[in-house]
C-alpha cells in the first residue's frame, strides 16, 4: 500500500499507542488500516479519515472511543512470562 495513503493510519497508530497504549508495530499497520475503516463505517463516518482527524483532533466523543478502544482490544490475548509451575504448592 501506498506510503502517503498509510500516513495518516500511521499518526493514528501513534496516538493511539502514546494515549491508549495500544501497540501496533509497523509490519501490522495494514490491519490498524482494515479496522479503523471497519471502525469508522460502524460509527457512521464517511470515510476513515474522518474518524482519523478527529481522534487526533481530540474531538471524539467519549462513547466513540470507547467503543474504538475496545474494538482495538478484542482478540488481543496476553500470555505470562512466567508460567505458572507444574507441581502444586
Amino acid at each position: 500500500m501506498d506510503n502517503l495513503v498509510l500516513e495518516p493510519v500511521r499518526q493514528a497508530r501513534d496516538f493511539i499507542s502514546r494515549h491508549y497504549g495500544i501497540h501496533h508495530p509497523g509490519e501490522r499497520l495494514t490491519d490498524l488500516d482494515r479496522k479503523l475503516s471497519q471502525i469508522a463505517q460502524f460509527l457512521g463516518y464517511p470515510q476513515q479519515l474522518d474518524l482519523i482527524k478527529n481522534l487526533l483532533a481530540g474531538q471524539l466523543p467519549t462513547t466513540e472511543l470507547q467503543q474504538m478502544v475496545e474494538a482495538l482490544t478484542v482478540g488481543e490475548t496476553y500470555f505470562s512470562a512466567n508460567p505458572m509451575p507444574s507441581t502444586p504448592y
